[in-house]
């Protein structure tokens, strides 16, 4: 199944880190000389991460994630309210699906880039305003009404062949970068400028 890797198919073994978070049907097959082929099928749920800050607030720690990894392009996480918020910092990309930010959570990326290949739900503080947000689906994307805090980001990156829409306003203060794709503003786009800009 796409999304689901494996570290040894003979076992049956999944490599978490790799796998993309859904439901999968995985159907393992013995040799079809015993008794014409057994088989079993199993539903595999892979999850997302959740942040837990236990070890500091470096996003690329593994050791802040609840599953020991840090997320990749297919992984959906979860910013809950802990005592210790993940920052994307100076020259670090971080990666994710979709991204759910609880109430009282908060994300921030200062001086670094968030890749975002799913969706956003925002009720706490995702703060780039000081950092660069990428679209990069694979499919079309929506960047939603207020998904980023003040509406605001230092950089813009589409690299999206099937797009991204604005669905509400958003001010960029740094670069608007299409690298591959349209993105549809619908009028909501801001470039900001100040006395060097």
């Amino acid at each position: 199944t796409p999304g689901l890797v494996f570290l040894n198919t003979a076992t049956g073994q999944i490599d978490l880190s790799a796998s993309r978070s859904g439901t999968y049907t995985v159907t393992n097959t013995v040799d079809a000389t015993i008794c014409g082929g057994m088989t079993a099928t199993a539903t595999v749920t892979v999850a997302g991460e959740t942040w837990d800050g236990s070890d500091g607030s470096a996003w690329s720690n593994p050791a802040n994630w609840s599953c020991g990894f840090v997320p990749i392009t297919g992984t959906d996480i979860l910013i809950p309210d802990v005592a210790t918020d993940p920052v994307i910092g100076l020259g670090i990309t971080g990666e994710a699906a979709n991204i759910v930010i609880e109430s009282g959570g908060s994300l921030t990326v200062s001086q670094g880039t968030i890749r975002i290949s799913g969706s956003v739900v925002r009720n706490g503080i995702f703060d780039v305003s000081d950092g660069t947000a990428e679209f990069c689906g694979l499919s079309a994307q929506n960047a939603g009404n207020g998904i980023f805090s003040g509406n605001t980001v230092g950089n813009l990156t589409v690299n999206n062949n099937s797009g991204v829409t604005l669905q509400g306003p958003l001010n960029v203060s740094g670069v608007v970068l299409l690298q591959n794709g349209d993105m549809a503003s619908d009028g909501n786009l801001t470039l900001l400028s100040d006395a060097l800009q």
